[in-house]
């Protein structure tokens, strides 16, 4: 990202360099130090974004095990994100944008509710449904 266009800033200012036979102002710093601070931010946000990511995931993943505290805090961040979007578009609909149904828009969480009780992939679920499905073959069978 900074090499391409800091290569072809040096080059042309090295070619002027040699065509007026000596060094000429180095102009080329006005694209570095910008581009520079562009490559720091980016490298830097990345990293504070995958980081409270991964604190939301575990939080997540603590309530959907149970965890009391987990879900308290969850509830609050959806009580407050509600309250924002209450404050931001009124009692009317928010914009589709606002809803995560457009890409690339960035709005209100996806996050799927909690339930504690039963996760749709644990094996204790997959057997309920199967054990069900089964009873429902036998029942339309007349078994």
């Amino acid at each position: 990202m900074l090499a391409g266009p800091v290569g072809i800033t040096l080059a042309i200012w090295a070619a002027t360099s040699l065509a007026a036979g000596g060094l000429i102002f180095f102009w080329p710093i006005f694209v570095i130090i910008p581009m520079a601070f562009g490559v720091i931010a980016e490298v830097t946000g990345r990293e504070r974004i995958i980081r409270r990511r991964k604190r939301e995931l575990t939080q997540r993943a603590r309530a959907h095990l149970g965890d009391v505290e987990a879900q308290r805090r969850l509830v609050a961040r959806r009580r407050r994100q509600e309250r924002r979007e209450r404050e931001v578009f009124g009692d009317g609909d928010p914009p589709l944008g606002a809803l995560g149904l457009w890409p690339g828009l960035h709005g209100p969480s996806q996050e799927p509710p909690i339930s504690p009780v039963r996760h749709p992939h644990s094996r204790e679920e997959i057997r309920r449904r199967r054990r069900e499905a089964r009873l429902r073959r036998r029942r339309d069978r007349g078994d």
